[in-house]
């Protein structure tokens, strides 16, 4: 009895070791989880990245690459989204695939007569970039392996649909 509990004790320690690992490591190496593979497109869920607060993020899923620049802040915040403020770039790039859409799920809200935190902030020279009426979702179209968007006002995407070239 005693040698099994020895046994089991040990085993359930690293079972449960494992659990409390973040789903992204701090520092992005490769590949890291927090999406889907649907044939050709992408999903990658914002939620699953660790928290950070700089000018400067980078992130890596799937063999795409989400890194944001300029002068201001940006963030992974507690909500799960990538919060990314005004006069800032956020570049999308891949070594490995040729992006033809991307679409961004965002945490639009109304505010009075207009919204804040949508699509309807980002805009790009790449491509052809539309958003929704509410600016819940932004749709880029285009064929590139890389694309910078702008952000006007502050952003705030929870997500990304990115679709590839075969």
């Amino acid at each position: 009895m005693l040698m099994k509990k020895l046994f089991v004790l040990p085993l359930l320690a690293l079972l449960l070791a494992g659990c409390n690992n973040p789903a992204a490591p701090s520092e992005p190496s490769g590949d890291t989880s927090g999406g889907e593979n649907e044939g050709n497109t992408f999903t990658i869920n914002v939620s699953s990245w660790e928290e950070a607060e700089s000018s400067h993020i980078t992130r890596s899923s799937q063999g795409f690459t989400f890194s944001t620049s300029g002068d201001n802040l940006s963030g992974l915040i507690s909500d799960g989204s990538l919060r990314i403020y005004a006069h800032m770039h956020l570049a999308i790039s891949s070594e490995t695939y040729t992006m033809s859409k991307i679409v961004f799920t965002t945490g639009a809200k109304k505010d009075g007569k207009s919204y804040k935190w949508g699509a309807g902030d980002l805009s790009t020279t790449t491509g052809e970039y539309t958003y929704t009426k509410d600016e819940v979702t932004g749709t880029w179209v285009g064929s590139s392996k890389s694309v910078v968007f702008d952000t006007n006002q502050q952003v705030r995407i929870s997500s990304f649909s990115i679709t590839v070239l075969e």
